[in-house]
């Protein structure tokens, strides 16, 4: 009898022993349920009941294969891009990499209290990161932003920052990222919040560009009395931007176009957000040029002015308006001329007095067979444009440049926001960039041909339109009304081989 009862027992321990390894239930009867178990015999801690143990074998085996998942993922995604440690990569928030940027351009040394041009190449690597606007950016790890500028087009593309370095900065690191954002307030507000979270390292969002080296004594008196930097102040007395003429034609003659080429810097923070536009005209209020500086605050802005044939013997000077729009600067040329005060000694650059035209340029478009014109409804012609620099040949698979030059026929077109656009007379849209400025200037369109394009004839157009994607449905509607043909609104580039 004693016999039995022990082999009763010895059999119950062993089945509550299994029930806590493999959660499955185990059922026994009256008497044997009632029998005591010893305990060393069960691995069930006093207090635990047969669930938990069981709830805590089954969290062991999924913290495992996680685990496994966790380390599949990861050696997948390090291997990403294996050769091009100066790639950074953004995700969403599924953990797909959506768009990646690399540096193409950077001085080889940084110095304090100079500025530094950096260009960066945006890739969008989802079709959804196409319509993305980018922000490329220069600044340290930890949040001080020296240079902020906006992406001509967006998704894909390449930004030049023009950034100030601080005469204290010596020492500092150096990084560029890219921010997708929708605004200039919006951008600057992300690199903030992204440097508080560390995220500008050089192995997560930030490529490093060298530490910044000390001023040269030279550089110590670099603008002691420059007759040719402009300052601007606000009601206070105080100056808040300067700016000066770092490239322009040695002769500007009549009839002809001019380009030069300002650098603004804003010399407080609050007015590190200024709208710019850098302006080409007479003393006395007549405009040759208008452009919009790319970013805000600090930067450079390049002006195309068209002087008029009877200008010459007049003076032509440059300067730059802190404006909200294209017309709000028209305005205040206007008003600051009237007051006289594009004068050398206050802000007008002297760039020179306008030559008399030479005969060469009678003929300057005689018969331009590759010229486009958009009218009005009325049928006035308002802005024409022509290709000034294409590939000689198309190949499926590659990118290509395109520029293109366009010019407003009428005053009012003077404010028209521009696009670019390489595709296909049927409506495929290989590229699309924005004119810097607007009305009359140049834009570059960088085009990428799809692999299975052979065949197709390639066509560039331009665009007003107040937004990326205004320009692309309009893109397509024009395209649908057969409008992108060589004898009327498209450029014929070639045939893609």
């Amino acid at each position: 009898m004693k016999r039995r009862n022990l082999l009763e027992v010895l059999t119950t321990g062993a089945a509550i022993s299994l029930a806590g390894c493999s959660g499955n239930v185990v059922e026994f009867d009256d008497a044997t349920s009632t029998e005591p178990t010893s305990g060393s015999e069960t691995e069930t801690p006093a207090g635990t009941t047969t669930a938990e143990t069981t709830a805590d074998a089954q969290g062991a085996t999924t913290s495992e294969t996680e685990t496994e998942a966790e380390t599949e993922t990861e050696t997948e995604t390090k291997t990403e891009t294996p050769s091009d440690p100066d790639r950074i990569a953004r995700e969403n928030d599924g953990g797909e990499v959506f768009q990646t940027a690399t540096v193409t351009d950077a001085p080889d040394e940084i110095r304090a209290g100079e500025s530094v041009s950096v260009t960066g190449e945006v890739t969008a690597e989802i079709s959804s990161a196409g319509g993305n606007i980018v922000y490329g950016a220069v600044g340290t790890p930890g949040g001080e932003l020296f240079g902020l500028t906006q992406m001509s087009g967006s998704g894909s593309g390449t930004v030049t920052v023009s950034a100030e370095l601080p005469d204290d900065a010596a020492g500092g690191d150096l990084i560029w990222t890219f921010i997708p954002a929708t605004s200039d307030r919006a951008a600057r507000n992300q690199f903030a919040s992204e440097a508080d979270a560390g995220r500008y390292d050089p192995d997560d969002l930030g490529i490093e560009l060298g530490t910044v080296a000390g001023t040269d004594q030279e550089t110590e008196t670099e603008t002691p009395s420059d007759p040719d930097r402009i300052a601007r102040k606000n009601d206070d007395g105080d100056v808040f931007q300067t700016a000066t003429v770092t490239d322009a034609p040695d002769e500007i003659r009549a009839g002809e176009t001019v380009s030069v080429t300002g650098a603004v810097n804003a010399e407080i923070s609050s007015a590190g957000g200024n709208v710019v536009y850098g302006a080409v005209g007479t003393p006395t209020g007549e405009l040759y040029g208008l452009a919009r500086m790319s970013g805000s605050g600090s930067g450079t802005v390049t002006v195309r002015a068209d002087v008029p044939a009877d200008a010459g013997g007049n003076a032509v000077m440059w300067t730059f308006i802190p404006a909200t729009s294209d017309r709000a600067a028209r305005n205040q040329f206007t008003d600051e001329a009237d007051a006289g005060r594009y004068e050398p000694a206050d802000l007008g650059i002297e760039l020179g007095t306008v030559a008399a035209s030479e005969a060469a340029t009678e003929t300057e478009t005689p018969s331009d067979a590759g010229q486009i014109a958009r009218e009005n409804d009325d049928g006035d012609v308002f802005q024409t444009a022509t290709v000034t620099d294409a590939p000689d040949e198309v190949r499926a698979g590659e990118t290509v440049s395109v520029t293109g030059e366009i010019t407003a026929e009428i005053s009012s077109a003077g404010g028209n926001i521009v696009y670019g656009a390489v595709g296909t007379p049927s409506g495929d849209l290989y590229g699309l960039a924005q004119m810097s400025g607007s009305g009359s200037g140049t834009v570059t369109v960088s085009a990428t041909i799809p692999d299975d394009a052979g065949g197709d004839t390639v066509i560039w157009t331009f665009i007003p339109a107040t937004s990326d994607r205004a320009a692309r449905n309009q893109f397509a509607s024009e395209a649908d009304a057969g409008r992108y043909e060589p004898d009327d609104l498209g450029i014929e580039l070639g045939t893609v081989e």
